[in-house]
C-alpha cells in the first residue's frame, strides 16, 4: 500500500515537472519574441507595422474591428470583399502573416526572435490556404511567401513543394521561380538554377528578375555544397 502511494506521488510529481517545464518553455519562447521599441503583443497592430502590409489589410476583420485608422471606408471594404470573394473574411491571417515575416526580417534583432515570428507566419499563411478556393488569385503570392519563409527557416524541401504549387496555379508568376533559382545557387546547382530561371522566363518573358538572375549565372559551373 505504501508502495503504490509512493509511486502515485512520484507519478504526480513527474507530471507536475513536466506542466511546469511546458508552461516556462511557453513563457521563455515568448519572452524571447519581444522586440524593444515595439508592443509585446504584435496583434496590438502598431501604425509602423500596419504601414508595412498591403493596403487591403486595414479593411479585412481584425483590423477592421481594431478601427486601424482608415479602416472605417464602407465603399472600400465593399470593394474588396467583392474582389476577393468569401475568402477576404480570412485574410486578416494572411496580413498577419505578413507582419511575422516583417518583424523577422527587419525588426528582430537576434535568431531566435527571427525564428519564433517565421514560425508564425507559416501558422497564419496555412490558416488562409485552408480555406480559400482553389482560383483565388492570391494563392500563388501565398504559396510563395510560405516557400520563402521555410527557406528561411532551413525547411528546403518542403519550401521546394510550396513553390512548384505556385507555378502549377500560375505559370506566368514569376516570383516563385526566381526563389527557387535563388536556392538552386545557394546550394552550388547551378545548372537547375538556370533551369528553372529559363523555364519561368517561357511564361514571363518580361520578368527581368529572371532575366538579371540568369545572366548573373551564365558560364558559372555547378559546385557541390554540404
Amino acid at each position: 500500500m505504501m508502495a503504490s502511494k509512493t509511486s502515485r506521488s512520484l507519478k504526480n510529481l513527474g507530471l507536475a515537472i513536466l506542466v511546469s517545464y511546458a508552461y516556462s518553455s511557453v513563457a521563455e519562447a515568448a519572452a524571447s519574441a519581444d522586440i524593444a521599441g515595439y508592443p509585446e503583443d504584435m496583434y496590438q497592430l502598431d501604425s509602423r507595422e500596419v504601414a508595412m502590409l498591403p493596403h487591403y489589410c486595414i479593411y479585412t476583420y481584425s483590423f477592421k474591428n481594431a478601427r486601424v485608422p482608415g479602416s472605417q471606408n464602407e465603399a472600400e471594404y465593399d470593394r474588396w470583399a467583392e474582389i476577393m470573394g468569401d475568402v477576404f473574411k480570412h485574410m486578416h491571417h494572411y496580413c498577419f502573416g505578413l507582419m511575422n515575416t516583417n518583424r523577422a526580417l527587419f525588426i528582430s534583432r537576434n535568431k531566435e526572435n527571427k525564428a519564433y515570428y517565421l514560425q508564425n507566419s507559416i501558422i497564419e499563411f496555412d490558416y488562409v490556404l485552408r480555406r480559400a478556393p482553389p482560383d483565388f488569385a492570391l494563392l500563388p503570392e501565398i504559396y510563395t511567401k510560405k516557400g520563402e519563409n521555410l527557406i528561411r527557416l532551413g525547411k528546403y524541401r518542403l519550401a521546394v513543394a510550396e513553390f512548384k504549387h505556385a507555378i502549377e496555379l500560375k505559370a506566368d508568376y514569376w516570383p516563385p521561380y526566381a526563389a527557387l533559382g535563388d536556392y538552386f545557387k545557394t546550394t552550388g546547382d547551378y545548372a537547375a538554377a538556370r533551369e528553372i530561371l529559363k523555364q519561368g522566363l517561357e511564361s514571363a518573358p518580361d520578368a527581368n528578375a529572371l532575366k538579371r538572375r540568369l545572366a548573373e549565372l551564365q558560364g558559372a559551373k555547378s559546385s557541390t555544397k554540404p
